[in-house]
């Protein structure tokens, strides 16, 4: 059941084991459009996973002192599992304000993990598994067709709309 609970809604965990990543079988929560702001950022209509998701996010985006387009739809997508949140220092740098490529290969990846860094990377510069040098990743594995076939497809889609504001009404 989806309820308003003080400008957020959150639904009833529902029956079933997805590891706690399928929002439908999670407390899916979100911000509806009330003029707050967290540390300067505004919150508008941004849905996140749960709780801990809305804080990753403000607190990486207070952290590396940039508000912009790039590392808002970098930080709400790292923000996504609990493994990339709990391994955002291997992901991105904080004091020279650059992703980590080397997070890429890290051994605590998922199938879901490695899809939401490569979005994420993706979404911030437009990385696409190359570099000017050499090859890190697969381009391939960048396509929507391979990104996109996940259960977290709906938060990818609102990374996609922090990353390009002006083209939704």
């Amino acid at each position: 059941m989806l309820q308003l609970v003080e400008n957020k809604y959150e639904m009833e965990t529902l029956p079933g084991d997805f590891g706690g990543l399928n929002p439908a079988a999670t407390n899916f929560y979100g911000t509806i459009g009330s003029g707050r702001t967290y540390h300067g950022v505004e919150v508008n209509e941004i849905q996140f996973i749960n709780p801990e998701h809305e804080k990753f996010y403000y607190e990486c985006l207070n952290k590396s002192a940039n508000n912009d387009v790039y590392h808002k739809s970098l930080f709400y997508t790292l923000g996504l599992t609990k493994e990339t949140r709990r391994n955002i220092n291997s992901l991105y740098d904080f004091k020279e304000h650059v992703i980590d490529f080397g997070g890429l290969n890290a051994p605590w990846h998922t199938s879901t993990t490695t899809r939401v860094v490569r979005l994420a990377f993706n979404l911030f510069n437009g990385f696409n598994g190359t570099d000017e040098k050499r090859k890190i990743d697969n381009p391939s594995l960048y396509t929507p067709y391979e990104l996109f076939a996940d259960e977290l497809m709906g938060f990818f889609l609102q990374a996609v709309i922090i990353r390009f504001p002006n083209y939704w009404g």
